[in-house]
C-alpha cells in the first residue's frame, strides 16, 4: 500500500478562473489517491467558487482576507506576495506539517517555507510572472526589479517545476536558464459534459433557444481580448447570408470578480461598444454562471470564441470540445497544443475577419462542425482527461 501523504495547497485567492480550477482539480485528484489534502488560501466564499469545492469533503483554511488586493488599483504584485507571506507563515506556525507543498502564482514566498519545514516544494507555472507585466517606464521597471529578481531566486526552491504547456516551458526555459520543468497539462471532468440540457438554468437569454448562438466563456479581463468578439459579429454579417445573420446571437459569459474594478471596466466598455456597433440586441452578457448555466450554453451553443492573444494553456477550449463544439481561437500560444485546425477547431489570425471567416464557415457547414465537434471530443478523451492527468500526477509525487 502507498504511503498516505500530508498535502498541502498554498493559493491566493479560491475564486474562478484557470489557475483556481487546476489547484481544485489537483487537489481533489490527490485526495481521491487517499492523501490528505488542506487548501490554505486568503479568499474563499461559496459564492465566487467552483461549485464543485462545496460538494467535496477538502479542509479549506482562509488567512489574511483583511490584507488588500491592491492599493488604489496598483501595486497587486507586493500586495499578492503580502498575502501569500502571510498564508505561508499560517501554515508553518499551524499544527499541520506536509509532506508536500503545493504552490502556484507566487514562487517568491519558497524560499520561507524551506527555511522552515522539511516539506518537498511543488511548483506550479502558470506563466512567469516578470514575462506578465506591461513595458513600461524606467520608474516602472525599477519597481519591478526586486519583484522579478525574487520570482527567480524563490524558484530555485523548488523539488519540482511544473507547467501547463510546452509553450510556457519554453517561454520559462528562456526566462530562467537551467532550471528544469515538467509540462503536465490541466484536465477536466468529461462526465461534466454528458449531461442534458436543462432549460430551467436558462432564463433572460431563453428567447435565443431558436438562434444561432456564439459563445464566449471567460473573465471579463483586460487581457482576454474580448472586444474582439463584438468586431467579429459585425465582420460576420458581411460573410453570411443576412437570413443567417439575423438568426445569430454572441452570448459573452464568464467569471465577475465585484472586488476587481478592471472586471468592471471591462464589462462596461463590452457594453458601450455592442451599442456603438449597432449590435446592442445581437449581444447577451451572463456573469459569473453556475457550472450546470455554462455547460447548457456550451451544448446550446453553435461555436465557442476564444480571442485572448497570449494564452498559455486555454482550459475553456478543451472544455468547450468535450462538449463536441468546434473552437475558433488565436493560432499562437497554449491553442496551437490543442486544436488542429480544420480537424479539431480553427486557428485564425488574431483579427475579426479571420474569426468572422472561421465562424461563417461553422454556420453554413453544420456537418464538417459536427464532425470537427466529435474530433475535438475524441481529443480531449485522450489527452487532457482526469485520469490522464492523475496518472502523471501520481508518477511526479513518487518521484520526489
Amino acid at each position: 500500500m502507498e504511503k498516505r501523504l500530508k498535502i498541502a495547497f498554498i493559493h491566493p485567492d479560491l475564486c474562478i478562473g484557470g489557475a483556481e480550477r487546476l489547484i481544485i482539480d489537483t487537489a481533489i485528484d490527490m485526495q481521491n489517491m487517499g492523501h490528505k489534502v488542506v487548501i490554505f488560501t486568503s479568499r474563499y466564499s461559496n459564492d465566487y467558487c467552483f461549485k464543485n469545492l462545496q460538494y467535496v469533503n477538502i479542509n479549506i483554511r482562509e488567512y489574511g482576507g483583511k490584507l488588500p488586493l491592491n492599493v488604489k488599483g496598483r501595486l497587486r504584485a507586493p500586495c499578492t506576495i503580502l498575502r501569500m507571506t502571510y498564508i505561508s507563515i499560517a501554515l508553518l506556525l499551524s499544527k499541520y506539517s506536509p509532506d508536500i507543498v503545493f504552490c502556484d502564482i507566487v514562487p517568491h514566498i519558497l524560499p520561507l517555507i524551506r527555511f522552515f519545514s522539511k516539506s518537498k516544494i511543488i511548483y506550479y507555472c502558470h506563466y512567469p510572472d516578470s514575462l506578465m507585466t506591461p513595458v513600461r517606464n524606467i520608474f516602472y521597471n525599477i519597481y519591478r526589479y526586486p519583484i522579478d529578481k525574487l520570482e527567480l531566486f524563490g524558484l530555485k526552491f523548488s523539488d519540482k517545476i511544473l507547467v501547463n504547456s510546452k509553450f510556457t516551458a519554453n517561454a520559462f526555459r528562456d526566462t530562467f536558464p537551467g532550471l528544469a520543468v515538467t509540462v503536465l497539462y490541466p484536465s477536466i471532468d468529461l462526465s461534466r459534459f454528458t449531461l442534458s440540457v436543462d432549460y430551467t438554468e436558462q432564463k433572460s437569454y431563453s428567447n435565443f433557444y431558436s438562434e444561432l448562438i456564439i459563445l464566449s466563456l471567460n473573465r471579463f479581463d483586460p487581457n482576454k481580448n474580448l472586444e474582439m468578439l463584438l468586431y467579429t459579429l459585425s465582420e460576420l454579417k458581411h460573410c453570411v447570408e443576412p437570413s443567417v445573420f439575423n438568426r445569430v446571437h454572441l452570448i459573452i459569459a464568464g467569471a465577475f470578480d465585484k472586488k476587481l474594478s478592471e472586471c468592471l471596466f471591462i464589462l462596461n466598455k463590452l457594453k458601450y461598444l455592442s451599442i456603438n456597433l449597432g449590435l446592442k440586441d445581437k449581444v447577451e452578457f451572463q456573469i459569473s454562471l453556475s457550472d450546470k448555466a455554462c455547460i447548457n450554453l456550451l451544448q446550446r451553443s453553435s461555436c465557442l470564441l476564444y480571442t485572448s492573444l497570449n494564452e498559455h494553456f486555454g482550459i475553456g477550449i478543451i472544455e468547450a470540445m468535450a462538449a463536441g463544439k468546434p473552437v475558433v481561437a488565436v493560432n499562437k500560444g497554449g491553442p496551437l497544443e490543442i486544436i488542429t485546425s480544420q480537424k479539431t477547431g480553427f486557428l485564425c489570425d488574431p483579427n475579426p475577419k479571420a474569426f468572422a471567416l472561421a465562424v461563417a464557415e461553422i454556420l453554413s457547414n453544420p456537418d464538417k462542425a459536427d464532425i470537427i465537434g466529435k474530433a475535438g471530443q475524441k481529443k480531449v478523451a485522450e489527452t487532457f482527461s482526469r485520469e490522464r492527468f492523475g496518472k502523471k500526477l501520481k508518477g511526479i509525487i513518487k518521484s520526489l
